[in-house]
């Protein structure tokens, strides 16, 4: 084995951190959730430990690590009345984008996907996304909501969910926030607020994951969930378009 990489020597390292800095992509590697967490800190001792019986190290630098422990981020959602009042307006200012942002809010779709997808994926009560619009060609069937069947039943067309351009998408939800008075478009808000709800509504981690196509449940917790009430959940997945609400 050589102990030494270009200019770096384990050997005359004082820290971790001066040696991973010359390592290959250091600031990927010394931020990342595997330095960060306690399984990074025991691989780091054991590593520099094995370095020292061997002669490689003079002195194990791992072992006045502390683990760094940071608090949970949340995804940004939507409340259900910011959802309530969006759709509403995107009913009154922009009635052609109503399916494609129900399919986003109440199927938990990726925009990419909608944008991919036609109508002919919705058949039997659920929207199949196949390979060709599924994010790393992973197809899954999407459940239909009973309140998504409304929206689809006043709002579904023929050919592609969505025909026109990404430009006039995001022109047509502007206007939609501005007439809501909602200020901010977060991130994946769409997809984020279906998953945070369908988890709190159903409490079964598997499930929502199975919807959303991940194969791991800590995806979800990871990056899609936030906090919301089972009552919250109920009412957000009643929001139906005006016609029938009335």
């Amino acid at each position: 084995m050589n102990p030494t990489r270009g200019t770096a020597s384990i050997s005359s390292s004082s820290s971790p951190s001066l040696w991973l800095s010359h390592r290959r992509n250091p600031k990927r590697f010394s931020h990342s959730k595997w330095y960060k967490n306690r399984g990074g800190v025991t691989s780091f001792n054991a590593f520099f430990n094995w370095c020292c019986r061997l002669g490689y190290a003079r002195e194990n630098p791992a072992e006045g690590i502390t683990t760094h422990v940071t608090d949970e981020t949340l995804a940004e959602i939507f409340t259900v009345d910011q959802a309530k009042a969006f759709l509403k307006a995107a009913e009154a200012t922009a009635p052609d984008i109503c399916a494609l942002v129900a399919l986003g809010f109440f199927a938990g779709i990726r925009v990419g996907e909608l944008y991919r997808l036609d109508w002919s994926a919705l058949n039997d009560g659920h929207v199949h996304v196949g390979p060709a619009a599924a994010k790393k060609r992973r197809q899954r069937f999407v459940t239909v909501t009973d309140n998504l069947q409304d929206w689809l039943r006043v709002y579904r067309g023929s050919g592609e969910i969505w025909p026109a351009s990404h430009v006039t998408m995001r022109r047509r939800i502007r206007a939609a926030l501005a007439k809501a008075e909602i200020d901010a478009w977060p991130h994946n808000v769409m997809r984020h607020s279906f998953a945070s709800y369908h988890l709190a509504l159903h409490r079964d981690a598997p499930r929502t994951s199975y919807e959303l196509g991940h194969t791991r449940p800590d995806i979800l917790y990871d990056h899609y969930r936030n906090l919301a009430t089972q009552a919250d959940a109920a009412a957000y997945f009643e929001i139906r378009p005006g016609s029938v609400a009335e």
